[in-house]
């Protein structure tokens, strides 16, 4: 090797922290490891719905749709860059109280919703015909929509699919033609949403739904002292005797919103209707300040402390002063009610089905216990989504953080072998074929630790797995993508690695390299995936190094490619950290964590290249011969 090459190769490793190399080059403080592609062995396609995540309705998507009705179009060239295909719509925990038909029509009419979070009121600027047009002018090519468990009524989730899917003139559904709402709010042609989840994280005792509050009293999202989920109370619905709880606004749980104003007809919900009024042992009570008020089936002119109650919408209408009492003004209003009958996934699913029988109707209840009810009551599901949150090691920092967020994402295979383990024990004959495991939300951590849950879920699992939705697409200041400051979040920097950069065809690869051991387990020092075009033409291997203290020098096998290796032109791509592993972008500093620029590069049937500590490594092999 000449002086020149000698410093060549030193620049590229201090610009890259990768180089192709001689098989002696570097070697001595290098670890090895070897990689062989196997192209004729197809593991499957490359998935749009493995590149996206969750995202929430409130300010416009998190700065997705700006105040003039336009996409914000610095984001929409971020998602271009990053391969960012799929869109849950409306969220997670803040759309838990989520109603569709409030978030359609002109934005100045629409009412507001309650935040799943916060229990205030959310505007609907961002609805679903501006989700459904996403997917349509923008580069997002899928979308999944959270239907709100007990709070949206399975007729209602009907309705959303008819508007979504049907075609003007055709009215599954009955009632309303909601295809021709959707042509008259402007769009003729279906959406066509196959992707629906019912409910989120409903096996929790952290999230705003009938099955998981409090009986007596109410509490704050998140709080922990609501009751967890339960599996067959989530397939089957059923009733709840809730006491002394708030009554509250179309559009606020908040004490402060909620307050009577002293105004003439005033109204407030339960926050759970329907309101049953079947069983005697359980009635409806209704206090102002503490005072019981009756129920009557209309008011007449009296100033006795009546109300009116619609038990289907759980409305209360108290009187104007004439026709009823007027309640004082400050006051607050406390129920007890029956709520129910609640209805359960099974009532979702047939409903939703009824409308449009192509569509995956897709659990959210992801424990055990969902598989072993659903076995029990013959009910069946097209999928079951899995949020993968894993709680060990989240809080270390220092040596230990990068390894942490490693193991973390690697053990991310564990949920899946789990999910088939079920699938198994608890077969029934309603089962449709190919339940996939849903990943609708996923936490990892750092860049390394992003591409490490694609390697393992793609390399392992590519046909058992529906989708993989990181946390959140938008939200600001962490995660993929801060939309007031055009940042790229370290975790985000993985995905183009398999969405952008990677070929339709996924394709097995034989990895041999040494391990480190971290909490009792191996890690690999590299991981590795394949993919290549169909004829071949273009080739992409993701090489990843696990090691946050050494390169690791790798020699690639692409002596079983069907075209001379003298037919492909080479690059290399890095992403890399110039500030350590663990390190996160910022407004100050937004390219410490980048995808630096490629570089060409000489292929051969055994080549070698040195994958730098903690980095991702791209080698694009495009055929230059014209078939």
């Amino acid at each position: 090797m000449s002086i020149l090459e000698i410093v060549s190769c030193t620049l590229m490793r201090l610009l890259f922290r990768t180089c192709l190399i001689a098989a002696t080059s570097c070697a001595a403080t290098a670890d090895s490891a070897s990689i062989v592609i196997h192209p004729k062995q197809i593991l499957g396609q490359k998935n749009p719905l493995f590149f996206g995540g969750n995202n929430i309705y409130p300010d416009g998507g998190q700065g997705l749709f700006n105040p003039d009705g336009t996409y914000n179009h610095k984001v929409l060239e971020l998602n271009k860059f990053l391969g960012i295909k799929t869109y849950r719509f409306p969220g997670g925990s803040e759309a838990n109280l989520y109603r569709w038909k409030r978030g359609i029509g002109p934005v100045s009419a629409r009412p507001n919703n309650v935040s799943g979070n916060f229990m205030s009121p959310r505007a609907n600027n961002f609805g679903t015909d501006e989700f459904g047009r996403l997917l349509e002018k923008t580069g997002f090519s899928e979308g999944l929509i959270m239907v709100a468990y007990g709070y949206e009524k399975p007729q209602n989730a009907a309705d959303w699919v008819e508007y979504m899917n049907s075609p003007v003139g055709k009215n599954p559904n009955g009632g309303i033609d909601w295809a021709l709402v959707r042509a008259k709010n402007g769009h003729p042609q279906p959406y066509n949403i196959k992707y629906w989840e019912i409910g989120n994280e409903v096996y929790g005792n952290w999230e705003l739904n009938w099955g998981s509050y409090p009986t007596q009293g109410d509490a704050k999202r998140g709080q922990g002292t609501e009751p967890f989920g339960d599996a067959e109370r989530y397939i089957i619905g059923g009733k709840v005797y809730f006491t002394d709880q708030l009554a509250v606004t179309h559009d606020s749980w908040i004490e402060a919103d909620v307050v009577l104003r002293g105004k003439a007809n005033e109204t407030r919900y339960v926050k759970f209707p329907p309101i049953s009024l079947d069983n005697p042992s359980r009635p409806l009570l209704v206090r102002v300040d503490g005072k019981l008020w009756s129920r009557v089936d209309r008011f007449k002119p009296s100033a006795d402390a009546h109300y009116v109650v619609d038990p289907i919408e759980g409305k209360i209408t108290f009187g104007d002063g004439v026709n009823g009492r007027l309640p004082p003004a400050g006051a607050l209003v406390s129920v007890d009610y029956e709520s129910g009958p609640q209805p359960g996934f099974v009532d979702y699913y047939r409903a939703m089905k009824a409308v449009d029988p192509n569509i995956k109707v897709i659990s959210c209840f992801e424990k055990e216990s969902f598989y072993k009810a659903a076995a029990k009551h013959h009910v069946p599901y097209d999928g079951v989504a899995r949020h993968y949150y894993p709680w060990a090691g989240r809080n270390a920092k220092g040596k230990t953080q990068f390894a942490w967020s490693v193991l973390r994402s690697k053990r991310i295979t564990d949920a899946v072998v789990a999910h088939k383990n079920f699938l198994a024990k608890y077969a029934h004959p309603q089962l449709p074929a190919d339940i996939d495991l849903w990943f609708t939300e996923y936490r990892a951590d750092g860049f390394i630790g992003n591409a490490v849950v694609f390697h393992s879920l793609i390399n392992n699992h590519i046909n058992d797995v529906g989708s993989i939705l990181i946390h959140s697409l938008y939200r600001p200041n962490s995660h993929i993508i801060d939309t007031k400051k055009g940042i790229i979040y370290s975790k985000g920097l993985a995905i183009p690695a398999f969405s952008v950069h990677s070929e339709d065809n996924f394709v097995k690869t034989t990895v041999a390299t040494d391990s480190y051991h971290f909490q009792g387990e191996k890690i690999p020092n590299i991981f590795a995936t394949a993919s290549t075009s169909q004829n071949q033409r273009k080739v992409s291997i993701v090489i990843t190094n696990t090691r946050e203290d050494k390169d690791i020098e790798v020699a690639l096998d692409l002596s079983q490619l069907q075209l001379p290796l003298s037919d492909y032109s080479g690059k290399l791509i890095v992403v890399n950290s110039n500030a350590g592993a663990m390190a996160e972008n910022s407004n100050k500093s937004p390219n410490r964590i980048a995808m630096r620029k490629p570089i060409d590069t000489v292929i051969s049937k055994r080549m070698h290249i040195t994958a730098a500590r903690s980095s991702i490594t791209i080698l694009k092999l495009q055929a230059t011969q014209i078939l």
